[in-house]
């Protein structure tokens, strides 16, 4: 149900959550060699290091998504800004769960890639106007007020290809078809 109260999870559950959650072999970004900011160390078996308190849970979400450059590039801004986050990948193999997971484990933003654009609009509380539109979402971004987690999809993706098409053609007024 939409609009649902947080999960509530003891440590020992939202450990296991976040195992499910970060994949041991995504969980260090390529080109990112130990202990910085936007690391999540996960290790097989029961033991997992949770991030310490007070880090900000960003992520992506697809299938495949090993070969984003996004953890790496996000790890770097946020260090490079005095941010305190950390951006997971994820590879889901429910989404239903994957999402509920990113909800009830506290994550903030999380980026949408294939194939889940288009399905995962399904999960969310609202969808904004022109991504339903669209038809696809690429954008989480979860909004906590107490107990409740309330998350909206956006889609930026036109924005990327409409600046693209607006530097060689004259849009306005203009019929594209996109194939």
């Amino acid at each position: 149900p939409r609009g649902r109260a947080v999960d509530q999870r003891d440590d020992a559950g939202a450990r296991d959550a976040l195992m499910d959650l970060v994949d041991p072999d995504l969980a260090q970004p390529r080109g990112h060699e130990g202990g910085g900011v936007g690391q999540v160390e996960a290790e097989l078996g029961d033991r997992v290091q949770m991030p310490p308190p007070g880090r900000h849970l960003f992520g992506i979400i697809g299938n495949p998504v090993e070969h984003s450059l996004s953890p790496a590039m996000h790890t770097a801004a946020f260090a490079e800004l005095g941010v305190n986050g950390v951006y997971i990948p994820r590879r889901p193999t429910d989404l239903s769960d994957g999402f509920r997971g990113l909800r009830s484990l506290g994550f903030i933003g999380v980026s949408v890639t294939v194939p889940f654009k288009v399905a995962l609009k399904d999960c969310l509380d609202q969808v904004d106007p022109v991504a339903r539109n669209i038809g696809a979402v690429n954008t989480l971004l979860f909004e906590r007020d107490g107990d409740h987690c309330r998350c909206t999809g956006y889609n930026t993706d036109w924005l990327g290809s409409n600046q693209a098409l607006g530097e060689e053609l004259q849009l306005a007024g203009s019929t594209v078809l996109v194939l």
